[in-house]
């Protein structure tokens, strides 16, 4: 890999890094105070999703020896579904009655 191609990979990283460092601050900032509900989500997030990744590939691998990648990626669009409803579900309102 040439040096400069190395250097830009370096610096995008490293941006990257930063960018999620300060998320917390452009909550706050953007948001008002009340965006410290939101950076609260997005630590305990940072905390668990590791360590709730690492569970779901045990079970899944425990279940399915075969098709642990596949499981893996299916369960995670399926936890991304389920926290975008409710996500939408607490900013817009109730689900209508049936």
């Amino acid at each position: 890999m040439p040096k400069i191609t190395k250097s830009i990979q370096k610096l995008t990283a490293l941006l990257f890094l930063v960018a999620v460092a300060l998320v917390p601050f452009f909550i706050v900032v953007l948001y008002s105070r009340q965006g410290g509900i939101w950076v609260l989500g997005y630590v305990s997030g940072i905390i668990t999703v590791p360590l709730v990744g690492f569970g779901v590939i045990s079970a899944i691998s425990s279940l399915s020896g075969e098709r642990v990648l596949l499981g893996t990626v299916l369960f995670g669009i399926i936890i991304i579904l389920i926290s975008m409803i409710m996500a939408l579900w607490s900013l817009f309102g109730s689900i209508p009655q049936l």
